[in-house]
């Protein structure tokens, strides 16, 4: 992560301002950043096809739940 590494990268030298400034925050301690997981991102299902296990996951992390009609 390049918030965490001050190291500047051969690439990292474009970098749009705004991450300097999110990195800035983190040493401040204004801010935490941590590591989610890919198949934690609750916004992937909003963005993404999901599979159907998935998608069930998904629906619970909202908080959906399934009703049935009579």
């Amino acid at each position: 992560m390049l918030v965490k590494n001050s190291y500047l990268y051969k690439r990292s030298k474009y970098i749009d301002i705004s991450y300097y400034y999110i990195r800035d925050l983190e040493e401040q301690r204004r801010i935490k950043i941590t590591y989610i997981l890919i198949t934690e991102i609750v916004a992937d299902g909003f963005t993404k096809l999901l599979k159907r296990v998935i998608f069930e996951k998904f629906k619970s992390m909202l908080g959906l739940v399934n009703s049935c009609r009579s």
